[in-house]
């Protein structure tokens, strides 16, 4: 009997794969109201065969008497309405069970009857110690934000893939870059910036730093290129979006670049700038950024296998730097300040005021780092990590505490 079904379930998946197989029936059984007979007649197989696949794939039978189906419930829930309650906001078949208003042993029969695979034990307790469901990729609002990702992950970020999740993580002493990332994640999903202090004993000073990371939905892993040549050949192949293209440059300039301000024969000068060791990734990104935004691109090394992209910012070119979507507080200001007086010459107020506003970001630091050894030390590990929220307020309060207000908003 087993080599027969063997021979004759072979004989079906030629003419059909399973989950071609499986429409087919519910079209022909439920929807069409085909009996058994007719079936095996279509397919050419016996009709135990057919009550043996309906068996095997979960689909209930007609009664004799009334011609209704056993279970009625398997056949008016669909597909789509289960696959999204159960994988995309990741409720569990009781949930499901309680919303819709019938019993666990039904649902399961329903998801049977769909082919639809279960969490096992692991991955349902991994959702339910979750306190925040993750929204999953959505192509329709989440193109600029999936542009954002791969901008960081090319520069100053990195990404993994964790259980049902997927993180993006750095390492930083700035509150100027948590306050940037902070606003990033912010556009997928608010309330899921986390931020841990560390202690590195053997590596740079400082010691005391703060990691920083978010954990999106898993879809996202398919949507973020690692290589960020690979990325760039991608959109070179593209028909090219200038506000896309825009986007990404500005936001790997806030993660390895920035905005120089200099003083040249008395007069202020800058530059956008963006540093990698990887000179053909700043190459073909050059070659993008001249092409679409009219910005001419230099290049040069700035030793330790480190390599500079920068654009000189002139009158003409400043509506190209007011058009730079920029969020990271403490580049927001510089471009504030390169709109207001680039050309112009440097009075000793304007020295001054450049001054001070370079000793703020110095002392934010600072003031970043001494939470950091604080949380550190006082805290017990795994009790460490807190909101980005929270610990952007903690680090203004001790700011405010000990060097005065800020020259230039953060928020």
């Amino acid at each position: 009997m087993n080599i027969y079904w063997k021979e004759a379930k072979s004989k079906i998946l030629k003419q059909l794969n399973e989950d071609e197989l499986r429409q087919k029936l519910i079209k022909l059984y439920y929807e069409q109201n085909v009996c058994h007979r007719q079936i095996d007649e279509e397919f050419g197989v016996s009709r135990a065969t057919i009550q043996q696949l309906f068996k095997r794939l979960g689909m209930p039978s007609r009664n004799r008497g009334t011609g209704k189906v056993r279970t009625p419930f398997v056949k008016l829930v669909t597909k789509d309405l289960l696959t999204g309650l159960y994988y995309q906001c990741g409720l569990s078949q009781q949930r499901i069970a309680e919303i819709l208003g019938v019993s666990r042993r039904t649902v399961a029969k329903a998801f049977k009857f769909h082919g639809l695979i279960t969490r096992n034990r692991s991955e349902a307790t991994s959702i339910a110690k979750t306190k925040i469901p993750r929204r999953p990729y959505d192509a329709e609002v989440d193109g600029k934000f999936i542009v954002e990702i791969n901008a960081l992950t090319h520069t100053d970020f990195s990404a993994r893939k964790m259980r049902r999740m997927f993180r993006l993580f750095s390492t930083t002493t700035h509150l100027g870059q948590i306050i940037f990332f902070k606003k990033v994640i912010d556009n997928y999903q608010r309330g899921i910036t986390r931020c841990s202090p560390r202690f590195k004993k053997n590596g740079i000073p400082p010691p005391y730093q703060w990691d920083i990371y978010a954990d999106l939905h898993e879809s996202f892993e398919q949507q973020v290129i690692t290589s960020g040549v690979d990325y760039l050949d991608i959109l070179r192949n593209k028909e090219l979006d200038r506000e896309m293209i825009l986007l990404y440059f500005t936001r790997t300039v806030e993660c390895d670049g920035g905005i120089a301000i200099k003083e040249k024969h008395g007069k202020l000068v800058s530059e956008v700038f963006l540093e990698s060791k990887n000179i053909i990734y700043l190459k073909k990104l050059g070659e993008i950024v001249t092409k679409e935004l009219s910005i001419p691109i230099h290049y040069c090394s700035i030793g330790n296998d480190m390599y500079r992209l920068w654009a000189p910012l002139k009158q003409e070119t400043l509506d190209i730097l007011e058009e730079m979507p920029i969020i990271h507080p403490e580049k927001l200001w510089r471009k504030r300040l390169v709109l207001d007086y680039l050309g112009e010459h440097v009075t000793q107020e304007l020295s001054e005021k450049i001054e001070a506003l370079r000793a703020a970001i110095v002392n934010l630091r600072n003031a970043t780092i001494e939470i950091a050894k604080e949380k550190y030390e006082r805290m017990p590990k795994g009790k460490r990590a807190i909101g980005g929220d929270e610990l952007i307020k903690v680090v203004l309060e001790h700011y405010h505490r000990r060097f005065g207000e800020l020259p230039f908003p953060v928020s």
